[in-house]
């Protein structure tokens, strides 16, 4: 299986982790650092020439590690996070409008950083978002430093969000109901706070542990004392703008920081519990690493592991700065020229030999046109008052016998509209969209007890695209529940794939929204057809 390197840009270091696999299903097979710490005057001439010591050093580093495809971590204590709501849910609107609306909120131009966001809850009509944005030229100074050794990230997210989609893929999030993450790094601390296995709230404090546990001088204790104090103060002020949180079931420290000794039981106490409970996320995932590696990176691994998952398509952010004027471009510039050759060709193909095509297709569109009009006015005056036809249908059942009743409706006008124009067998048929309604109620129907409470907000079915699929909004009881219709989905012959697009805790149930259910629409029919047939016998 091919290998795959995740790496994490750091202020003082950069990690590499090499692995195969895919899904959730990764192995770690070597791991390796780089010291970025370079002492500088300042100037741009000896700024210049610490980049090349640094480039040297990541080099080395890099060097036997697989370079393509790779994913990229870059430092929160170099991003700027603010939350704020929205007054609406719907995923495309805040897309369209979390960049002007956090321009109002950015200590920065807007236009100077790139912007990304993630949803940490629905109440209501509203939306609370967490903004994170990245200045674009440190961004792009990063980029082209590990593009001379080589790296070329296809994604690059924050290290608070690649620690968070860390452990949604290896469970820690399934564990406990509420928790902490502490990620001391050297230059600064993030606080993740997770309720109900999603992110509630990230507080990145710009503290470090650099300099501390070194040595047992006065000078490496007195700035051990130090770090710890000041951040058991920034703890507590977090934790006063947190009520909602809650009692917190277990905390976990990860990072540099968390070797010092009195750490975990300092850190522990200010959030409430005994004591903070190492981030082990090496032992829940296969790898080929020494005792020695493991102790080295152990406490470090949880940023590179979840930029692995993000790269194999689990990825609970969905956030990516590789945008604007940092847009990853590699693939195109690969294929670009083999696009060029084929657009020519298909180009040739059309003007030599589709000419004749050309006219035929003009002549049937004009044809097809005047049935088009003939028959939508002969519609008209078939359907008239509406009442006519709803009474078709709404006599039966609730259920499936209404839904065959409208499909029968449909075709007994169809019927009438062919005799009036005296054209059947030349009129075209449109795709109906009837046979995916009484499979989906079918299926819903037959599992009712199992599915339990649901409440669908919102069914848009599409037969006429090049992909027919069903756009699904609504609410059940669990994520059991969620679980159990995407699996009775998926073991449908109709369905094709199921994409659940997320979902959030709506009280004590679950949410999920624009689930996207792909149709094959010829099983859809035969379904269809086997059920009316079963129940004719």
């Amino acid at each position: 299986m091919a290998s795959q390197t995740a790496f994490e840009f750091g202020v003082e270091r950069l990690r590499l982790m090499q692995f195969d696999g895919s899904g959730r299903k990764i192995r770690v097979l070597k791991v390796a650092d780089a010291d970025m710490t370079v002492p500088v005057a300042g100037d741009a001439e000896d700024e210049a020439e610490a980049d090349d010591i640094r480039l040297e050093r990541i080099e080395e580093a890099v060097s036997g590690f697989t370079t393509d495809p790779c994913s990229m971590a870059y430092p929160a204590g170099r991003t700027i996070f603010r939350e704020f709501d929205l007054p609406f849910t719907n995923a495309e609107q805040i897309r369209k409008v979390v960049r002007f609306e956090a321009e109002s909120h950015l200590p920065v131009d807007v236009n100077n950083v790139v912007v990304q966001h993630h949803v940490l809850r629905e109440v209501r009509d509203k939306a609370h978002l967490l903004v994170a944005a990245v200045n674009k030229d440190d961004l792009l100074d990063a980029l082209d430093l590990v593009g001379e050794a080589g790296l070329d990230p296809q994604m690059v997210d924050v290290d608070d969000f690649a620690l968070y989609n860390a452990l949604v893929g290896t469970g820690v999030v399934e564990e406990h109901e509420r928790f902490v993450v502490v990620n001391a790094q050297e230059r600064s601390t993030s606080l993740l706070f997770i309720v109900g296995g999603q992110l509630f709230a990230v507080r990145t404090i710009r503290l470090g542990s650099h300099g501390t546990g070194e040595g047992t001088d006065d000078v490496g204790v007195a700035r051990t004392h130090d770090y710890l104090q000041r951040l058991l103060r920034e703890i507590r002020r977090t934790l006063t703008t947190l009520p909602d949180v809650g009692e917190l079931d277990a905390v976990y420290a990860a990072g540099n920081g968390s070797r010092i000794p009195e750490f975990n039981q300092k850190i522990g106490a200010a959030f409430g519990v005994d004591a903070c409970q190492p981030l082990d996320l090496l032992s829940r995932v296969e790898h080929k690493l020494s005792d020695e590696e493991v102790e080295h990176f152990g406490p470090d691994i949880g940023v590179m592991l979840g930029m692995a998952f993000k790269l194999n398509d689990v990825d609970t952010t969905r956030t990516d700065f590789r945008r604007e004027e940092c847009a990853y471009t590699k693939k195109f510039d690969q294929v670009k020229t083999a696009l060029i050759t084929l657009s020519l060709l298909v180009f040739l193909a059309v003007a030599f030999f589709g000419l004749e095509s050309y006219v035929k297709l003009q002549s049937a569109e004009r044809h097809y046109g005047t049935l088009i009009e003939i028959g939508s006015n002969q519609l008209r005056q078939l359907v008239g008052d509406n009442a006519v036809a709803d009474a078709k249908w709404q006599s039966a059942d609730f259920g499936l016998d209404q839904m065959r009743r409208i499909r029968q409706g449909v075709e007994d006008l169809s019927d009438d509209l062919r005799s009036e124009l005296g054209r059947s067998e030349k009129i075209p048929q449109l795709t109906s969209a009837m046979p995916v309604w009484i499979e989906f109620s079918r299926l819903i129907l037959d599992n009712e007890k199992e599915l339990g409470r649901f409440k669908i907000e919102q069914i848009d079915v599409n037969a006429s695209t090049r992909d027919p699929a069903i756009q699904l909004t609504g609410v059940l009881e669990s994520k059991t529940k969620l679980q159990l219709l995407i699996d009775l989905l998926e073991s449908h012959a109709m369905v094709t794939n199921v994409d659940n697009r997320g979902s959030t805790p709506v009280g004590d149930a679950i949410r999920f929204s624009d689930m996207k259910i792909s149709i094959d629409l010829d099983e859809a029919l035969r379904a269809a057809q086997g059920a009316l047939l079963e129940e004719t016998v």
